[in-house]
């Protein structure tokens, strides 16, 4: 692909047009357009998160894994940024992602992508693109009563420590804020899940001990 179409490939995606045709310029050679089939991976759970994604066309579905257990987070189609968060905060990816349909992305290497974030314009979007994708997140979530609320948060948020074990350092009062519950409903239902073994409380973390259990409260 030439630069005067790839100039107008990105140019014409929702996230890319509404940043100075300038910049995008200036940058062509960091983009690279990246096409994926149906039913391979763009990256998978626990790879070292060298590169950034943004979905130009097709689905895509967000799976994390739990110990051999797959949890669905979701399908997704065009104007969606992956990678973004974990090369920011992490240093490997956060989730599976498997292409649903066939797709392309534009690639950044981190070199790249980290270069381009000291422009403010794509910076900014940037930071609103994260914030978005934590609304859509929060409201799929706030749609479903305080058990089920509680219940995918931990799985969402879980992570595997060096003793093979799921656990999430996190305190009451910050979860209930997480889910948008009282503290004291947040206990009561944790209380709950820890008698149906589900999960272990010990002092500032939750220990996840049934996560086919966890996953059938709500629903997967």
């Amino acid at each position: 692909m030439n630069a005067a179409d790839k100039f107008d490939q990105i140019r014409g995606t929702p996230f890319f047009s509404k940043i100075n045709p300038n910049f995008i310029l200036r940058n062509i050679n960091f983009f690279e357009i990246r096409e994926l089939r149906k039913g391979k991976y763009l990256y998978y759970q626990g790879d070292s998160s060298g590169f950034v994604y943004y979905l130009i066309s097709g689905i895509v579905s967000e799976i994390k894994e739990l110990k051999n257990t797959l949890i669905y987070l979701g399908e997704f189609s065009i104007d969606r940024w992956y990678g973004v968060e974990e090369m920011l905060i992490s240093s490997a990816y956060y989730h599976n992602i498997l292409i649903k349909q066939n797709s392309v992305f534009i690639s950044l290497s981190k070199f790249n992508f980290l270069t381009l974030l000291r422009d403010n314009e794509f910076q900014n979007l940037i930071i609103k693109e994260i914030a978005k994708n934590y609304r859509i997140l929060e409201a799929k979530i706030n749609l479903d009563t305080p058990d089920i609320k509680i219940a995918k948060y931990l799985l969402l948020s879980v992570q595997e420590n060096k003793n093979n074990r799921l656990s999430l350092k996190i305190t009451q009062e910050y979860l209930a804020d997480q889910v948008n519950c009282t503290r004291e409903t947040v206990n009561k239902h944790l209380k709950n899940f820890e008698k149906l073994d589900l999960i272990a409380l010990a002092r500032g973390k939750i220990i996840l001990r049934d996560i086919r259990g966890l996953r059938e409260l709500i629903g997967q």
